[in-house]
């Protein structure tokens, strides 16, 4: 090594090749830099498995708190559609109660006509055929 030449500040030596080659002193530097940035990046990593861990706990938390809403949520609509059919149901019995109740006042109604009628024709029975032939005519006319 004795064509070997050295740089001034520059660590390392010059051959007559021109190729140059690093000083032991600064290959031992940057083995040490590598080494640290290496742990660094194991460092890095680890933290980033931790943070990515916690949130996917942090996640999986949210959808169990998600469905629990849900399962609330659809427990108490169930609940309210209940009320609103028990609501539904007792107002269909009223409404056919009061249905039922004219029903019966209209019959009663018809049969009080009928009977009005039927009396008319027994205390006026020519009256009551002159009236119906009137009628009689009187739809013949129509058509």
């Amino acid at each position: 090594m004795a064509n070997q030449t050295s740089k001034p500040g520059d660590g390392g030596t010059t051959t007559p090749t021109g190729s140059s080659t690093v000083s032991p002193a600064l290959t031992g530097a940057g083995s040490a830099s590598t080494t640290e940035s290496r742990s660094s990046l194991g460092d890095v990593r680890s933290h980033l498995g931790k943070a990515a861990s916690a949130a996917g706990e942090s996640l999986r938390g949210a959808g169990r708190a998600a469905r629990e809403e849900l399962r609330g949520g659809s427990d108490g609509v169930r609940s309210e559609l209940d009320e609103v059919a028990t609501a539904s149901r007792a107002a269909a019995y009223e409404v056919r109660d009061v249905a039922d109740e004219k029903l019966q006042e209209a019959m009663a109604h018809g049969r009080d006509f009928l009977d009005s009628a039927e009396r008319m024709i027994r205390e006026k029975p020519l009256q009551a055929i002159g009236i119906a032939a009137l009628a009689g005519f009187l739809i013949a006319k129509l058509r």
